[in-house]
């Protein structure tokens, strides 16, 4: 039985998971003999906060998707959601350069400004943290006015307001220094949905509490990753591998100081299928 606890996090480790009931949907696809999906570029928000009596020194905030939900239903997952049309709008931007976050994450320039901006917006819009600020310096409070930064998000969700013309509104900047760039999952081939998703670490902001306003979620709240690793493996959390990758990662550094100033290698991580029938397994090499 694979357990979450053993799954390797180390660089060049390869990950080997049973195909269970994948198994029909990569037969179907060989079968089919069709292109795969394009993925989408999506991006997912790990929001931490220090908290130093728990195992890993600190918390992260998550959801439990909807049992409705066409991708990873039930699975406890980060804030985060697809890139937007309109996160190619024009917006004011305090920290590093699309270029350098070009660089960091091994992509071009206007694919990870976008990625960036759909990061801050959906941390927003499914939980009400916002990492702008009015001087380039402290992060802006949200405790304050809920009703305002409320119907924002509920505007934000319906399509009727752009991240960029609510910033433009309140005089705020974007701070892409607030986020951390972790890793990057691409889903695999033989799947109908497929997303190229880069995660981010960000700390929780002064004068911000989290509140989650969306339909794709039923519950959330404030955890120790090592509590969801346990909770995976004794089955009583649904937890995906790309979330126990950067759970594993992120408890690693001992401290949330710590994994703030980490690089991680950014590179993508893909599961393959190998073998047949019910020896079939999805692997895939960590950059």
């Amino acid at each position: 039985m694979f357990k979450l606890s053993d799954m390797p996090i180390e660089s060049g480790a390869t990950v080997s998971i049973p195909a269970a009931s994948q198994r029909a949907m990569v037969e179907d696809f060989a079968s089919a003999k069709t292109q795969p999906v394009a993925a989408k570029h999506a991006a997912t928000v790990l929001l931490l906060r220090e908290r130093v009596e728990t195992p890993s020194g600190f918390d992260v905030f998550m959801m439990k998707r909807a049992k409705t939900m066409a991708f990873v239903p039930d699975a406890v997952v980060f804030p985060g959601g697809s890139v937007r049309a309109d996160d190619d709008a024009e917006i004011a931007w305090a920290g590093p350069s699309p270029d350098l976050w070009a660089a960091r994450m091994g992509i071009e320039a206007n694919t990870a400004r976008r990625v960036v901006i759909a990061a801050a917006r959906e941390l927003f819009e499914e939980c009400g943290v916002l990492l702008a600020s009015r001087d380039g310096d402290s992060p802006v409070e949200t405790v304050t006015d809920k009703g305002f930064w409320l119907d924002a998000r509920r505007a934000l969700e319906a399509h009727e307001l752009s991240f960029s013309e609510l910033l433009s509104s309140c005089g705020l900047m974007l701070r892409s220094d607030f986020l951390h760039v972790r890793s990057r999952w691409v889903t695999p081939e033989f799947q109908p949905r497929r997303y190229d998703t880069f995660f981010f670490a960000a700390r929780l902001p002064r004068g911000q509490e989290p509140h989650l306003m969306t339909s794709e979620a039923t519950l959330s709240d404030w955890v120790d990753p090592r509590w969801v690793l346990d909770e995976g493996d004794a089955g009583r959390l649904r937890v995906v591998p790309p979330t126990v990758y950067n759970l594993k990662t992120c408890a690693a550094a001992g401290s949330l100081d710590a994994l703030m100033a980490q690089e991680p290698t950014i590179g993508r991580i893909m599961f393959q299928p190998t073998g047949q029938g019910e020896d079939m397994r999805l692997e895939c090499v960590l950059p």
